[in-house]
Parts: C-alpha cells; sequence; structure tokens
C-alpha cells in the first residue's frame, strides 16, 4: 500500500521521507538522450534540463566538485552551459512543442502530401490545447 506524507500539517512521522525527497529530486535531475531524432525530443530534453536547474542542480555540481573523493568526470560538460545557453534552453523548453508535434507525424509518414491532414490536426491541438480535450 502507498504511503505519502503530503498533508494539510506535514508530519515527519512517514517511516521513509529522506526516500521520498530523493525520489523527487532524482526525477527532476534525471536527463533525457540527445538520441539520433534529436530535433523531435529537443523540447523534452531541454524541459528536462530546466527543471534540474530549477531546483538547484547548480548546487548540487558544486558540492560535488568541492568534495575531493568525488569524481566530476560526468559534469566535464556543465561548465559550457553559460547563461546564453541557459536561456535558449528556457526558450526551446516552452516554445518547442508545436514543432515537435509535426516532427513526430512526419517520422510516421514523412511523404507531407499523404501526411498533411494529420499534420494539421496535431499543430492545432498544440497551439490550442483545448481542442484536444474531449467533451
Amino acid at each position: 500500500m502507498r504511503q505519502t506524507c503530503v498533508s494539510p500539517q506535514p508530519s515527519w512521522r512517514c517511516p521513509d521521507y529522506i526516500g521520498h525527497v530523493h525520489g523527487i529530486l532524482l526525477y527532476f535531475f534525471k536527463l533525457r538522450r540527445f538520441t539520433r531524432t534529436r530535433w523531435t525530443n529537443m523540447g523534452t530534453a531541454n524541459r528536462c534540463l530546466a527543471s534540474a536547474l530549477s531546483v538547484g542542480r547548480d548546487t548540487v555540481v558544486s558540492m560535488v566538485r568541492s568534495d575531493p573523493p568525488m569524481t566530476d568526470y560526468y559534469l566535464h560538460g556543465y561548465s559550457k552551459l553559460t547563461r546564453g545557453m541557459r536561456k535558449f534552453v528556457c526558450i526551446i523548453s516552452a516554445s518547442s512543442s508545436v514543432v515537435d508535434a509535426a516532427s513526430y507525424e512526419l517520422f510516421e509518414d514523412a511523404r507531407l502530401v499523404r501526411a498533411k491532414d494529420s499534420l494539421e490536426q496535431a499543430v492545432e491541438v498544440e497551439l490550442d490545447p483545448a481542442t484536444a480535450i474531449d467533451e
């Protein structure tokens, strides 16, 4: 049975509250791979990075780098994440859903003439999310 630690008056008597917090942070810190279909999942990958930055990934990286026994082997590229790149990550995170939807449709059938209707529908749904709600 599931047990939750969320209540109007939080109680830290939950047997594994550290595990819950740990799980939540790991969810935000997990990054998506940048695969061969990189232009269709660019929004997803950047949303994951933006969420990790918003919950303190910078602090975790600095803690790892300041601890001598720890290795930053997998963190070398993190220093390349400049202010301009962070801005790019936020812009792509917020604006890529329409392009991602159209790209997914074109992966199904790259012949634009045959995919026209499904492509238009996918773009319309992303432009107006209320159209995706069933009545």
